[in-house]
């Protein structure tokens, strides 16, 4: 079931299910090249900064070079991957 701020034309939050599949991605990704998990990405808004913030342990890293440049650590990211696990191997090479 879908939180309302999600649903319909005046929905807040887009696309978060791609987003989570993306980043759990990466976070094998950075797993398989021996970062523990560890990643950056830049988020849309400052509405997406709280949600990923909430819901997956997610901070804001302040920067010049983008205004909403979050990090998941190494310990969230491990977290994320066992709620949200995908199945098969990365072909890392």
């Amino acid at each position: 079931m879908n939180a309302t701020h999600k649903l319909g034309a005046d929905k807040k939050i887009n696309g978060v299910g791609g987003h989570l599949f993306a980043i759990a991605i990466a976070i094998k990704l950075s797993n398989a090249m021996g970062f523990n998990g560890y990643i950056f990405f830049e988020t849309k808004n400052m509405s997406l900064v709280e949600h990923y913030s909430e819901k997956f342990g997610t901070d804001l890293i302040p920067t010049r070079i983008h205004d909403y440049r979050m990090e998941i650590n190494e310990v969230n990211a491990q977290k994320l991957l066992a709620n949200y696990s995908l199945e098969g191997d990365l072909n890392v090479r």
